[in-house]
């Protein structure tokens, strides 16, 4: 790493990056949010992944996230993201989101069922099962 205090105001300055790590949702923690870059390895993360796709200003999607953290903490089999659509205009392109919250459910890594809007532990349950 630079030491920054060694850089004269001519000099390009090195920031840290952070990576995040892509590791299934267990039990307690919070979903986590990725982006462009992180995508493919998250909806290859585990069997089944769940990505919400949101924005901060969103109550709905704010209500929706704890819904989907506790359903995602009681199943070994499922994974949980969350997108911010103002941070990741190219997945939102890609998945024509034009209402949030938006929910697609991955299975292997492919595509299988998407959802606009609340969602209860028992709608998810369906949602999941078909």
């Amino acid at each position: 790493m630079v030491n920054t205090s060694d850089l004269k105001s001519d000099d390009c300055k090195v920031l840290p990056v952070q990576v995040r790590p892509q590791v299934p949702l267990t039990q307690g923690q919070k979903m986590k949010v990725i982006s462009d870059g992180d995508f493919q390895n998250a909806i290859n993360s585990n069997s089944t992944v769940i990505v919400q796709f949101s924005a901060d200003w969103c109550g709905p999607c704010k209500r929706l996230s704890p819904v989907l953290e506790n359903f995602a903490s009681t199943r070994e089999d499922l994974s949980v993201f969350k997108v911010d659509v103002e941070q990741s205009q190219i997945l939102a392109q890609q998945f024509e989101i034009k209402s949030i919250p938006k929910v697609v459910l991955f299975r292997n890594g492919s595509q299988i069922n998407e959802s606009i809007g609340m969602m209860n532990e028992e709608k998810l349950q369906n949602f999941i099962a078909q």
